[in-house]
This record gives structure tokens, C-alpha cells and sequence, in this order.
């Protein structure tokens, strides 16, 4: 005959986002970046301060008016490369630095000058006050184009901490019992992350790669080897176009893909983390966490790819599975044997 242990269960439920504040996530200082700056300047110090994205602040309009992210360089870069058409317009095959490259493009592009806050404002300035609830983040973040949110003092203004997708996955990891809703569901049954992936074979012309992104809105493309079956061997990401800002003797024309990943990642051009649709989603989680990477192909039996899960795909599951639970926080009864 069963018995009831005494004693109650606690499972995650809404309850658990509803009570998880953002008082729990570390303080950092924020770097911000005024508006009135030129692409190049703002471009610089992001990549100096080897962040990903920053706030920007229009001191004149006393306001924030959206994040600089390393995406909207990409989206400078291939724009403003492809009015290079106009006949008058003669592209040198190559240039000391991708700073020489944009410098050049301000100079001789015809309305090459897109200004700071006009590409900041493609990424919407969010934010919540410092008792918001880890409910209301997600909700937020769950907007199409929201990576990132300010914690900002209702009072003074003042940006306290940044909370991003990777933040809360490391929150939740450290909350053993908060991935218990899908911890154990593999990639193939929660239908996560199984979609098409946007590709570039190793042959083709860099610049395809970062067309590619800006076409397709997306922050990276999976690297293709046609001699091997059209098996996965690399990715290329926005991130990557950032750290050519340090590149001596830059080109991106004229070179093709297996090239521009020996620049930009010379010790290791072919690192590429993938795994199969049967791998679980509370590794995924660890894996991303701990690899401090943003994205996980997902690959068949013959190597090929089949999907591609983030950070934000993974999140919008839990609270999904969640929000269709009718059990909440501590709200399951004893186990009984």
C-alpha cells in the first residue's frame, strides 16, 4: 500500500520566477556609450572593453536610446560596403585594420555616416527597476529583438546591472531544482531548437557569411565542408567581425571563408561545438554556461546540420512548460512509496 511521506515536494513553478528578484544578480559597473560619438569611435571602445553590446546615452534628450551590439557592425559594415557599386568608388583590395577600412568608408562612401544612435536604436533600450521579478525579465526578453535589460534606479537613472539570456541560465543553474520542468527532455522531444540553419560553405566569399546575417537577422552561420559531405566544420559569428577591429593587414574581399577563419581565429579556426538531437536540454544549458558561448548546433547522425539552440530558445521553453504547469512552487504533495 502507498504511503505519504511527510513533508511536501517543492517543484518549479511560476511561483519560483514570480519570487526570484533581480536583488539576486551581482551588481557590475556599467560601461556606456554617448551618442554623439562616430561609429568607429564607439566601435573601438566596445571592442577594447570586450563587450558585446553597451547602452547608449543621448546627453542632450537626457535619455537612453537603445544598446550598440556587436550585430550592428556587421549591418554597418555590409551595408556601406555594398554602395562601394557607384563607379567613382574604387575599393583597395585590402587595408591595414578594419578601423582603416570604415575610416575609408566615411570618406568615400557616399552616405556611409550612420550615426551611433541611429544603429543603437535597431535594439530597443529595456529596462525594469531593481525589484522587478525574474517573471517580468523573461517576458521582456521573450520580445522579438530584446537580448538584454537595464536595471535601472527609478529615482536616479542610474543602470545598476545588465541582466542578459546567459545571466539567468547561470541563475537558474544555480538553483538545482529550477530546470526540474525540462532538465531531463532531450533537444527531439521538446521540439527545441530543430530548424532550419542558415549555412556557408568553406569556399565562398567571406563577405557572403556576414550578408548572410544581415539579411537573415540572425548572429552567426554554421561553416559547411562540401568535400566532406557537407558536414558542419566551423561557425562564423557577429562577434567575429568585432575582433577583426584588431586585425593587422585586414581584407575581406577577395579572400573566402576557410581563409577569414585562419584570421580571425588562428590558434583554432575549426572549433565548432555541436551535439544530437537526443541530448538533453539541462546539458545544453551547463554547456553553453560553461563554454560561455551563445549558440549549439544540432547535428544528425552524418554530422549534418539540423538545428541551431540558444539561449533564448531554451528560456522561452522553460517558462512556456512552466505557465502550462497547474502545479506552482512548492505545490506537489509528498512522493509516496
Amino acid at each position: 500500500m502507498d504511503r505519504i511521506t511527510s513533508g511536501r515536494r517543492r517543484v518549479v513553478g511560476l511561483g519560483f520566477f514570480k519570487d526570484a528578484h533581480l536583488e539576486s544578480f551581482p551588481e557590475r559597473d556599467v560601461f556606456q556609450i554617448d551618442s554623439n560619438l562616430s561609429t568607429i569611435t564607439a566601435f573601438e571602445q566596445l571592442t577594447e572593453k570586450g563587450f558585446h553590446s553597451a547602452p547608449v546615452y543621448d546627453s542632450q534628450a537626457k535619455q537612453y536610446v537603445g544598446f550598440l551590439d556587436t550585430a550592428d557592425l556587421v549591418t554597418y559594415v555590409v551595408e556601406t560596403l555594398h554602395r562601394t557599386s557607384d563607379p567613382d568608388v574604387h575599393l583597395p583590395q585590402s587595408f591595414g585594420s578594419l578601423k582603416e577600412l570604415l575610416l575609408w568608408m566615411n570618406r568615400y562612401v557616399p552616405d556611409s555616416a550612420e550615426t551611433t544612435s541611429n544603429l543603437s536604436s535597431r535594439n530597443p533600450f529595456k529596462s525594469v527597476p531593481p525589484n522587478a521579478s525574474l517573471l517580468e525579465v523573461l517576458d521582456i526578453l521573450g520580445a522579438k529583438g530584446v537580448k538584454r535589460i537595464a536595471v535601472q534606479d527609478a529615482v536616479t537613472g542610474r543602470i545598476t546591472k545588465l541582466i542578459t539570456q546567459s545571466s539567468i541560465a547561470k541563475y537558474l543553474l544555480s538553483h538545482q531544482s529550477a530546470l526540474e520542468p525540462v532538465s531531463g527532455l532531450t533537444l527531439s522531444s521538446a521540439n527545441v531548437g530543430l530548424k532550419r540553419v542558415r549555412t556557408i560553405s568553406l569556399t565562398a566569399p567571406a563577405i557572403r557569411a556576414f550578408e548572410i546575417m544581415d539579411k537573415e537577422h540572425i548572429s552567426a552561420v554554421a561553416v559547411i565542408d562540401h568535400s566532406q559531405g557537407d558536414k558542419m566544420v566551423a561557425s562564423i559569428s557577429d562577434s567575429d567581425l568585432r575582433a577583426l577591429i584588431m586585425v593587422k593587414d585586414f581584407q575581406l574581399y577577395g579572400i573566402n571563408v576557410k581563409e577569414l577563419l585562419n584570421i580571425i581565429k588562428p590558434d583554432n579556426p575549426f572549433e565548432l561545438v555541436t551535439v544530437p538531437k537526443t541530448q538533453e536540454i539541462g546539458s545544453v544549458f551547463r554547456m553553453l554556461c560553461d563554454l560561455h558561448i551563445h549558440r549549439v548546433y544540432i547535428h544528425d547522425d552524418l554530422g549534418l546540420p539540423i538545428g541551431v539552440v540558444t539561449f533564448k530558445d531554451l528560456l522561452a521553453y522553460l517558462l512556456s512548460k512552466v505557465r502550462h504547469s497547474s502545479m506552482d512552487w512548492s505545490d506537489l504533495p509528498a512522493t509516496t512509496k
